[in-house]
């Protein structure tokens, strides 16, 4: 019995002087260091507005100023007339509604069969993943179609699924659910007590995902979607394969998110592929719910707010709640994360066959998601092979038993995961195409590429960096718009000290689940410090170690109770703060949520935010189709018609395969020609950013100069750092100066050029036709 437990109840209050006094003390102090803190960041902000000279003044590029971006002005001017219902994204809400009804009565079939034990979120994930394997194998085999006007795919891996656990039930193969404890009527009054004690918490995340809900719901216009998550599966609908995309090796990643898109473009409903990744991140939410409440419960601590704690926490969150608006897969792939790390939690307590074969299930679809769940997999199975004693009070494994469970656990995580490696191997003849190819030594891979390859990775932060610490803590701080950064927020750097020692704590004491759970943790995190420090790729560890955060910081304040208002008061003070942040980008930076509601038109939207976007629409309106377009510049596919030839950032530049065997002008348009090429479009503006446009070369109607632009490039003025910069060392110098000379040269004449502010430079010309001879030969 603890001490706590002997000691006799009494209800006389402590001298002023014992803990209750050193209580209200901290307490107190705790208070003004926060209002010390806010006045000092007020007034950061207001000296940043006020200064001219502060690198950060100039909104338009910059926009970090509380005092000059924070105001109602600036709202009420992104709000234009109303465009009516027909301006909203109708029918994508349309198609996620039957997705979500269709997910919901197969739900209603697998309950009984796992038990109340598995969260309904954990079933929502499982069957999101065979539903994307499904689009998966109608994608590879398009009869496997339901002669319907909507063209339904033949779940065949989602009914077999749905028929085994029926059978199972019937039959007894997996043991039966588990005792609720508390009749439905008893949950619903308990729930309503808990809703009003924390009405306002829920309130706050429920209206930071109504806003996200909207932000999801516009166009897409994020980079890497239009390059590969989007543009990958909408080639393969065009083409009605999935056969390999010259010149997008990304496409070669595992796709399983992505299949959610390639269903969605199969109705022409970008936005609802959007839909369906914001929904990925909503059952993680409900994920890290009901894993957080259970952990509590394992560490024999009240429960109370903790799972609302690890939700608010995880919807405050910048780079979590913006990133899953986009046409991205990191929400689907901490979704899988997730569920596979609470599942396996669920057999190391249980032991059972059912929650062991979810586990394994769920480490499959995690392998679908990325390369990098190769390595949390692998923790993973080795947890199953050195589990020795159920919590539960079974008998502890014998060997046989842990090498059977492994070997099951491997099995099926193989199995479900395999289809993207399997169609790699079949392809390229590397399972992980394009990494390792000085192994597999993959067709069409060379040094030129690997050499790009390797310069890209570098680029986003591989190695170790003290200033990342420092970055992070000044990007959170200070600057209200960093979401190349994706900034991860304060409430991870104020939790993780208490959160990670409490953890600590349980595994000291107890060991088992808890010291595993910290292992898991400190796996993940070395595997991002030694890939791609990327803050959004550093989610899977941040939402896979909140739970165990949270009941850390539970278990941790129970001993020092004098900290716990502290402790929340930051919590809520950093969480607010993030909030105000997310809200902020959602209404002001790019402006989904107007668009969403129909007070913005959204072609018009897009042009404003995409460079290339009039472009694009420029070569479908002049451009035959069966002529072919040189792109030079750009990478962003999705929305250029099928008669371009581009390449994707991490690719070498298309250009190049026809630089390699001509000498002279002539030679490259004659190559070209044979390619059936007959326009070139250049992007300038995405060649120059972020270096900046040299003003020398900028034309009196405000497009660039390109014969100037690519005549000081031969000369090596491109800005270092910007893309025309990484373009320009995938060249020899004599295949930079043949590339030089033939744009500034005769045969090519400007048929489009843009004149939108930030769209200037993006120019499309036709080959072997005189330049013109007045302005008027250029067309708007």
């Amino acid at each position: 019995m603890s001490e706590q437990a002997k000691a006799p109840p009494t209800s006389q209050a402590p001298p002023s002087g014992g803990p209750r006094g050193l209580e209200r003390l901290l307490e107190a102090a705790a208070v003004v260091a926060f209002l010390v803190f806010a006045v000092w960041s007020a007034w950061q902000f207001v000296s940043h507005s006020r200064d001219p000279a502060a690198p950060f003044f100039d909104p338009r590029t910059h926009p970090n100023s509380l005092a000059v971006q924070f105001t109602a002005g600036e709202y009420l001017e992104t709000f234009g007339p109303w465009r009516g219902i027909g301006a909203m994204p109708r029918a994508a809400w349309g198609l996620a509604a039957v997705w979500i009804f269709i997910l919901w009565l197969l739900t209603v079939l697998l309950r009984p069969a796992f038990g109340r034990a598995v969260p309904r979120a954990m079933l929502f994930a499982l069957l999101m993943g065979t539903l994307a394997l499904d689009f998966f194998l109608t994608a590879v085999s398009p009869r496997l179609y339901l002669s319907t006007p909507v063209r339904l795919p033949l779940p065949f891996v989602t009914v077999t699924l749905v028929i085994l656990c029926l059978l199972a039930r019937r039959h007894g193969f997996l043991e039966q659910p588990l005792t609720a404890r508390h009749t439905a009527a008893e949950n619903f009054l308990l729930a309503c007590r808990r809703w009003r004690r924390s009405l306002l918490v829920r309130l706050g995340v429920a209206l930071m995902l109504a806003l996200a809900f909207l932000a999801a719901s516009t166009p897409p216009i994020e980079s890497d979607g239009l390059r590969y998550h989007l543009a990958a599966p909408a080639i393969w609908v065009e083409r009605g394969s999935m056969a390999p995309i010259e010149g997008m090796a990304f496409s070669h990643f595992p796709f399983l998110i992505e299949m959610w898109f390639l269903a969605a473009l199969r109705h022409a409903q970008p936005i609802a592929a959007k839909l369906a990744h914001f929904g990925f991140a909503l059952v993680t939410l409900a994920l890290l719910a009901a894993f957080t409440r259970r952990l509590a419960k394992w560490a024999r601590i009240p429960v109370r707010g903790l799972p609302l704690m690890a939700v608010a926490l995880a919807t405050a969150t910048p780079a979590f709640l913006i990133v899953s608006t986009w046409e991205f897969i990191d929400a689907g792939v901490v979704c899988y994360h997730l569920a596979s790390l609470s599942a396996f939690a669920l057999w190391w307590h249980s032991g059972r066959a059912s929650h062991l074969l979810l586990a394994a299930a769920f480490a499959g679809l995690m392998l679908g998601t990325k390369y990098t769940a190769l390595v949390p997999a692998f923790v993973l199975g080795l947890g199953v092979i050195f589990h020795r004693q159920p919590a539960l009070g079974r008998w502890p494994y014998t060997l046989a038993e842990r090498a059977s469970n492994g070997l099951v656990f491997a099995l099926i995580a193989l199995a479900v995961g395999s289809p993207w490696y399997l169609r790699n191997w079949i392809q390229t003849g590397n399972p992980v195409y394009p990494l390792a190819n000085a192994r597999f030594q993959a067709p069409g891979w060379d040094e030129e590429s690997q050499a790009l390859w390797e310069e890209r990775a570098a680029s986003k932060g591989v190695g170790f960096d003290w200033h990342l610490a420092d970055d992070a803590w000044r990007g959170a701080t200070f600057e209200w718009l960093r979401f190349e950064e994706q900034s991860i927020g304060l409430a991870p750097w104020l939790l993780a000290p208490l959160g990670l020692a409490g953890l600590l704590l349980l595994a000291i004491q107890r060991g088992g689940w808890w010291s595993f759970h910290l292992l898991y943790i400190a796996a993940t995190f070395a595997l991002w410090f030694r890939t791609y420090q990327s803050n959004r790729l550093l989610l899977p560890v941040l939402l896979c170690a909140l739970p165990g955060a949270a009941v850390g910081l539970g278990h941790l304040l129970r001993s020092l109770r004098a900290l716990r208002f502290a402790v929340v008061f930051a919590l809520a003070t950093a969480g607010t703060y993030q909030c105000l942040w997310i809200a902020r980008h959602f209404l002001t930076q790019q402006c989904p949520v107007q668009l969403a509601l129909g007070f913005m038109e959204p072609d018009a939207w897009r042009s404003l935010r995409l460079n290339h976007f009039d472009g694009a629409r420029a070569i479908r309106a002049l451009v035959s189709p069966q002529e072919q377009v040189l792109v030079i510049g750009e990478s962003r596919r999705f929305d250029f018609p099928a008669n371009v030839v581009m390449s994707d950032w991490f690719d070498p530049p298309a250009v190049r395969s026809f630089l390699a065997a001509a000498r002279s002008s002539g030679e490259l348009t004659a190559a070209l020609a044979s390619a059936e090429i007959t326009h070139v479009f250049i992007n300038h503006a995405e060649l120059l950013a972020p270096g900046g446009v040299p003003l020398t070369l900028i034309r009196e109607d405000g497009t660039l100069d390109a014969p100037s632009l690519w005549q000081a490039w031969r000369r090596g003025e491109a800005p270092p750092g910007s893309n025309l910069w990484f373009f320009r060392r995938r060249f020899t110098d004599a295949q930079a100066a043949l590339l030089a000379d033939w744009l500034s040269g005769v045969p090519h004449r400007a048929v489009w050029h843009g004149d939108q502010p930030g769209t200037v430079g993006v120019e499309l010309w036709r080959v072997d036709l005189p330049a013109p001879d007045s302005p008027s030969d250029v067309r708007n």
